[in-house]
């Protein structure tokens, strides 16, 4: 296990240059292909699940002298800390739903990913890749995940894809995890070269370095941007027996990325002793260069939670973007990490459903303010019971202005792998996955500072009892691991992808919606 050291020194960035960019149109039409239909570049070999990984570190200590906000101060006015329990209320504004990608028999969870532009929505999973109209009408031929990557030497499976859509730049960004228990191992990125998902890409493969990171694979990737920087996280595991070891963090110019020879440049900061998922923010405010990245510390110590916060500052492009551990952040409410095992019930199946741990899942920047979210185990000293996290925290004065959990304290309803966003009226939307013993698996929303409602709206609700298929020998029911939400292009509207249980019985499906917001003013 590595431990976790408060007072662990920072690396300097090295600087690397991604000279080949592959560029290529994976979703161009094809003689005789009709939009929409089902080709050859579809998944259609099964893909193995990895070995079991060593849990990530948890922190036992903490230095309190880099403590940001003050140990015994309330985190938020006990308005915005409800726990909330269903039943659901009615939807708060008009939704626009439909269904994306679906289990083909190939691979289990989805890693339900995606993200949605002024036209498009680009839909990437484990499985495959799809590209969708704003109304749900698919858009060019459906392609595997290998498929798109295909060209960049890959050898084995790719998994774990991440997709975002930067407004600023109008492009998608995409990035994926290749080669798994490899020494081929990838970081996958790619840029779409215009705001159009369906014409070309200029894609780099960041092959794992022995000599600086060690005989390590990576894995689940997190990304973020800020106005001249694209971000990204891994983890990293040994070869031999899927040990934790660290993290990487890569630090892209945006401009060199994104621009004809997309000969990228990029700054790689390792960090030991630092725990793992350290994730950048997404950052809405537009000329705001630094890049700020959350993790979870611990859930408990000495009856407080802890967050970290890290700052990349500088300029990529010229090699001097330095990380700094800006601190700690403290909160009177505790939580565990882990479950005991797979928890999240369903109707109609006496088999659990895997609510997966406490790392941060989303961080986004805008306003001056951190937004951050995450599951959660409770009661801390042996959990029953899964919820959803978010905070609400000023990085002018470090205070936690809000936590706040979705959260059923009669422990029948259970929260899990949430994703947030938040618009310019500043209305945040957390969209969760949603398990009880009344209902199948399913896929919800709960929106915070909007007039109503602030319990979660179930839209995609599941059909059947779920069991991961025998043929991935997996040793949980897995889901998730993660979905998207994110704050529509015109800034004031909604979407969020969640998993939720299909039919037949046993597979797993997705589903887009879209939450229309009236206007409003800003939320105080």
């Amino acid at each position: 296990m590595a431990l976790m050291d408060p007072n662990a020194s920072l690396p300097s960035g090295d600087p690397l240059l991604l000279q080949q960019a592959r560029s290529h149109a994976p979703f161009s039409p094809r003689p005789g292909i009709t939009a929409g239909a089902r080709e050859g570049a579809e998944q259609r070999e099964l893909k193995p699940l990895r070995s079991p990984k060593e849990r990530p570190p948890v922190a036992d200590q903490v230095d309190y002298a880099q403590v940001l906000n003050a140990l015994d101060a309330p985190p938020a006015a006990p308005a915005a800390r409800r726990s909330l329990a269903p039943p659901p209320a009615a939807p708060a504004a008009p939704l626009t739903s439909f269904r994306g990608g679906v289990d083909n028999g190939t691979t289990v969870p989805p890693d339900t990913a995606g993200a949605v532009g002024p036209q498009h929505v680009f839909h990437p999973l484990n499985n495959n890749v799809w590209i969708y109209d704003r109304n749900g009408s698919q858009v060019g031929p459906t392609v595997s995940l290998n498929n798109f990557w295909a060209g960049l030497g890959i050898q084995g499976h790719t998994f774990d894809p991440r997709a975002i859509y930067d407004p600023f730049g109008g492009r998608y960004i995409f990035v994926t995890m290749a080669d798994a228990e490899r020494p081929t191992s990838s970081l996958l990125v790619a840029v779409s070269q215009t705001g159009d998902p369906t014409g070309n890409w200029a894609s780099h493969a960041i092959r794992v370095d022995d000599a600086a990171q060690g005989a390590v694979w990576f894995d689940f990737p997190s990304v973020g941007f800020t106005a001249d920087k694209i971000t990204i996280q891994i983890n990293l595991f040994t070869r031999n027996n899927s040990q934790f070891v660290g993290s990487t963090v890569y630090a892209i110019d945006k401009q060199s990325l994104y621009n004809p020879p997309h000969q990228a440049l990029v700054q790689r900061f390792m960090l030991q002793s630092q725990g793992a998922t350290h994730v950048p923010a997404v950052t809405y405010d537009a000329a705001f260069k630094d890049q700020f990245l959350v993790a979870r510390w611990s859930g408990n110590i000495q009856d407080q939670g802890y967050l970290v916060v890290y700052r990349l500052a500088g300029n990529v492009a010229n090699g001097t973007a330095t990380l700094t551990r800006v601190g700690f952040l403290t909160v009177n409410q505790t939580w565990a990490s882990f479950p005991p095992g797979d928890m999240g019930p369903q109707v109609g199946s006496n088999e659990l459903l895997s609510v997966g741990d406490d790392r941060v899942l989303t961080v986004c920047y805008r306003g001056g303010k951190l937004y951050v979210c995450h599951a959660i185990m409770l009661p801390t000293a042996a959990p029953t019971r899964s919820a959803v996290q978010w905070f609400e925290i000023d990085t002018a004065t470090w205070n936690v202005l809000s936590l706040d959990r979705i959260d059923d304290p009669t422990g029948q309803t259970f929260y899990a792998a949430p994703s947030l966003a938040v618009n310019a009226a500043g209305e945040v939307m957390i969209g969760h996955a949603q398990f009880s013993p009344a209902i199948h698996g399913s896929g919800s929303f709960t929106l915070r500072g909007a007039p109503a409602p602030q319990t979660p709206t179930v839209f995609a609700p599941g059909l059947a009892a779920y069991k991961c298929p025998a043929i991935f020998n997996s040793t949980s029911n897995r889901w998730g691991d993660y979905s998207h939400t994110q704050v529509d292009p015109n800034d004031s509207d909604f979407w969020t992808v969640q998993q939720f249980a299909d039919n037949p019985q046993d597979t797993w499906a997705t589903m887009w919606t879209k939450v229309t917001r009236p206007s409003a003013a800003p939320v105080v």
